[in-house]
């Protein structure tokens, strides 16, 4: 059985690796199915602020015709409005970005991240312990920037939502309500991604609550047993329990050799992902929708006329920049 330290090497291989791949037309297709599901929860206009892999992608700038790997970017924008036909099409031709920075208002009406090295397995305990710990801290990070009655949709690894520890999760919950997650089959992103290094990751929507709201979250803090050949597997009870529907493809296992045995794993053999993925995300804002969570910002439809100034401060003073970020273009390190 290889060491931790071989294993730690193998990470640093996949990741490397990893990057080699392109991954623009998946980012694309999920950008169009996160900005149906943001128009359908009551995103009208306000400010966005991106984040993460092909973010730009995400903000709404055309990926035809582009070939890229793994680009971590930041940026801010208007969020443009409904088009002369009443539609919020992606991509949106009217969208013009610019850099994040220190100087842009601390909160924002959505916020978009990618967070990068979602769709990797890391075969050492160090590696899944420290990918969980960066995007714990960056969506902690997307909560604090968006404004209350903000939305905040997600992909991050889903060590998020099935790690052991709860406290990580609780912290969300102590701030937002997850709206809904669709579990994405592991290599969504970068088909050619060997199976080995590749992992299911999470499309996570949430919202900030507003002040004096009750909690009217999905469950999402403990994890629930799930039978696999050869064992059991422990995922987040949302999928295990309340949701098995939103996991878009089929629950299943690929062998480990680190471990001779087997690990969970997602594919989306049988129906195009494309239609499975726009059932799942419709469900998550239909019911989202029905518990009353639609958006409601400061900037544009003030909740509270004492909230309406933080639309236009300039000084970010409440929410931290996220955590280990660097300059657009490189990605943060483990």
């Amino acid at each position: 059985m290889a060491s931790e330290e071989e294993l730690d090497n193998a990470d640093a291989e996949a990741m490397y690796r990893h990057g080699t791949f392109d991954a623009c037309a998946a980012h694309a297709l999920l950008a169009q199915k996160v900005w149906g599901a943001l128009r359908g929860l009551g995103v009208e206009r306000g400010r966005m602020l991106v984040l993460g892999d092909h973010a730009a992608v995400h903000a709404g700038i055309s990926a035809r015709g582009q070939v890229s790997t793994s680009i971590y970017e930041e940026w801010v924008a208007a969020i443009p409005p409904a088009g002369q036909d009443g539609r919020y099409p992606w991509p949106q031709d009217m969208v013009r970005l610019r850099s994040f920075t220190e100087h842009d208002p601390a909160t924002h009406d959505v916020v978009i991240t990618a967070l990068p090295w979602s769709d990797v397995h890391f075969r050492s305990e160090y590696g899944k312990q420290r990918i969980a710990q960066i995007h714990n801290e960056y969506l902690r990070s997307a909560i604090a920037h968006a404004f209350p009655g903000g939305i905040v949709a997600a992909v991050a690894s889903r060590q998020v939502l099935d790690g052991p520890e709860t406290a990580h999760r609780e912290l969300f919950l102590d701030n937002a309500d997850l709206l809904g997650a669709a579990r994405l089959p592991a290599t969504f992103f970068r088909p050619d991604l060997p199976v080995e290094n590749a992992e299911a990751s999470d499309l996570l929507f949430l919202r900030r609550r507003l002040p004096g709201e009750p909690v009217r979250s999905a469950d999402f803090l403990n994890l629930h047993p799930v039978a696999v050949p050869g064992g059991v597997e422990y995922v987040n009870e949302y999928y295990g329990f309340t949701y098995p529907e939103h996991i878009v493809g089929t629950a299943g296992v690929v062998g480990d050799a680190d471990h001779d045995a087997a690990r969970y794993t997602v594919r989306c053999d049988d129906e195009p992902v494309d239609v499975v993925l726009h059932h799942v995300v419709s469900r998550i804002v239909a019911q989202a929708l029905s518990r009353g969570l639609v958006a409601v910002s400061a900037s544009w439809h003030p909740p509270e006329a004492r909230l309406a100034p933080e639309a236009d401060r300039s000084v970010r003073a409440q929410a931290p920049r996220p955590p280990s970020a660097t300059l657009r273009g490189d990605a943060p390190s483990l």
